[in-house]
């Protein structure tokens, strides 16, 4: 799916970005151009965005280690 008409970026490529370690609509911009135009597609980045941070935090979640009670 396209998250901007404009530079023509998938959704696949702003994903490659955020996983790459953009972590805002401004970064996503310089790393593959989608948001520096018309600028309607930048609510689209911004779930994006949050999707992956709600995504790193429930994995972070099911990684911590249970530590056993002091007695």
């Amino acid at each position: 799916m396209y998250v901007c008409l404009c530079k023509g970026v998938s959704d696949r490529t702003v994903k490659a970005c955020i996983r790459e370690g953009a972590d805002s609509v401004s970064e996503v911009g310089r790393a593959c151009g989608a948001g520096t135009d018309c600028g309607s597609c930048r609510g689209m980045i911004r779930d994006l965005l949050e999707e992956h941070e709600e995504d790193m935090a429930a994995a972070a979640r099911v990684h911590l280690p249970v530590l056993a009670a002091a007695s």
